[in-house]
């Protein structure tokens, strides 16, 4: 019973931990997603993610407040606990498929057009260590943006993003098999409730 009401502050790190890097990746001033098509799906894939982990807490909290004292309670609980393992399943596959889409695009930045490299260094530089990336600069040729940076740099900074993604993925992906597994068990206490009639 304490772990059933300890369930949505269970999720509360998956779930902000989710969001934040789904938001990093779209809407952050140093988002890459216009320069790097593939990125925004990883990013949405994290929103997704944040969305059924906060839907499976929801479930949780309602699972915690539901007292069954008949039969039609009970299967009313079991039909709660059946949605939360189908959407905490949902989860467990958004994580791994964001988990390997990120190691295969980690490998892929390697084949991007050279040309994409400036524009991608111009964005991700915070510092303001480029020259060459404001609006007037930029027309006269990807050769004079971020000369700073070289290729090689920039291709080790998409890869360092993508193989943070796949670990992240990863946590996540543990917290969702860990909540799976207490869905199942909790499926089988609820099945087992003995409704004494007096």
């Amino acid at each position: 019973r304490s772990k059933e009401s300890n369930i949505p502050f269970w999720l509360i790190l998956p779930i902000m931990g989710c969001f934040s890097v789904g938001y990093l990746l779209s809407y952050n001033r140093t988002s890459i997603n216009e320069l790097v098509d593939d990125v925004s799906w990883i990013s949405i894939g994290y929103l997704v993610c944040a969305g059924l982990f906060a839907l499976a807490a929801v479930i949780g909290v309602v699972l915690k407040f539901y007292t069954v004292l008949n039969g039609r309670q009970r299967r009313i609980k079991q039909g709660l606990v059946i949605i939360f393992i189908t959407t905490i399943f949902m989860t467990l596959l958004a994580c791994s498929t964001i988990f390997v889409t990120s190691l295969l695009y980690s490998l892929k930045f390697v084949n991007l057009p050279e040309g994409n490299f400036r524009g991608i260094a111009c964005q991700l530089d915070m510092s303001g260590s480029c020259t060459g990336c404001d609006g007037d600069s930029m027309s006269d040729g990807d050769s004079m943006m971020c000369p700073e940076w070289s290729d090689d740099d920039v291709k080790k900074v998409l890869e360092t993003i993508m193989k943070m993604c796949a670990t992240l993925a990863a946590i996540f992906i543990v917290y969702a098999m860990i909540t799976l597994r207490y869905g199942f068990t909790l499926f089988n206490y609820v099945s087992r409730y003995q409704i004494e009639y007096v």
